[in-house]
């Protein structure tokens, strides 16, 4: 213990402060004001990014029949407010969505569903169509009370073999 004190005495009376350096000259064109980004500007800018960057990260679910544009615009801008007050929350979504989708999995795994056909399920993807009309979009459990397993089987096939132009029906 006197050996540490004795050592940080000695440093004390040995330290030094570096040498203060003289003032900068400042340039003439700091001078001049109005060609500098304003203090409003930057903060703007920056709120500008955030929401830009956040209204693309957010992807809501596919909306339903009844939501009109101006519901679907603040559906869209309810989750971007909620990710730039509290993301945390927007990742507990998606793992709820991911392990949600895990379930699904498993429970039609015998109809070779995969994680990729729950999320589809879950952002509402699959759809009941009656005489060429949509009728309404399924959620699991109404895709539970109305499939059968030749309907399942069929909404397997359809996800695997999908492409941009397959049409994916079934019918109750």
């Amino acid at each position: 213990m006197f050996f540490a004190a004795l050592l940080s005495s000695i440093v004390f009376v040995i330290a030094r402060a570096a040498p203060i350096s003289p003032p900068v000259e400042v340039s003439p064109s700091c001078t001049n004001l109005s060609q500098r980004r304003t203090f409003e500007s930057i903060i703007y800018s920056c709120v500008a990014t955030l929401a830009a960057c956040t209204w693309v990260s957010v992807h809501p679910n596919i909306p339903g029949l009844e939501a009109g544009s101006f519901k679907i615009f603040l559906f869209r801008l309810k989750y971007m407010v909620m990710a730039l007050i509290a993301p945390e929350l927007l990742l507990t979504w998606a793992i709820r969505q991911w392990i949600v989708a895990g379930r699904l999995a498993d429970k039609y795994r015998d109809h070779r569903w995969t994680r990729t056909h729950g999320f589809f399920l879950l952002m509402g993807g699959f759809a009941l169509v009656e005489n060429g009309e949509l009728v309404e979009t399924l959620s699991p459990e109404r895709l539970e009370t109305l499939t059968t397993d030749e309907s399942r089987r069929k909404i397997g096939e359809c996800g695997r073999n999908a492409g941009l132009d397959l049409d994916c029906e079934c019918v109750a």
